[in-house]
């Protein structure tokens, strides 16, 4: 019983030293899959942001040319000379 313990001994740091590397080789690939996912993420996220200024500036060429066309189609709602004949009719005692 003495002779078998020794070897049980012996063959213990080797097995400890291959669960090691096993785990080792695990997270290994874990950060592997993690990074190659971050990657493929960043990449989406900057398709989705180009689209989103491209639509942005869509929309802002549309509004500037909705208001050069109503502000050469339509006269201008108040003028100066509005406002103060306005206000001075509701200043007169």
């Amino acid at each position: 019983m003495l002779n078998v313990f020794p070897q049980t001994l012996t063959l213990f740091p080797v097995f400890v030293f291959f669960e090691q590397k096993k785990e080792r080789e695990c997270m290994q690939l874990r950060i592997a899959v993690l990074r190659s996912e971050l990657q493929r993420q960043k990449k989406a996220l900057g398709r989705e942001i180009d689209i989103r200024l491209k639509e942005s500036a869509q929309l802002q060429k549309k509004a500037a040319a909705a208001l050069q066309q109503q502000s050469h189609s339509a006269p201008p709602l108040f003028t100066a000379d509005h406002l103060t004949t306005t206000w001075s009719c509701c200043w007169r005692f």
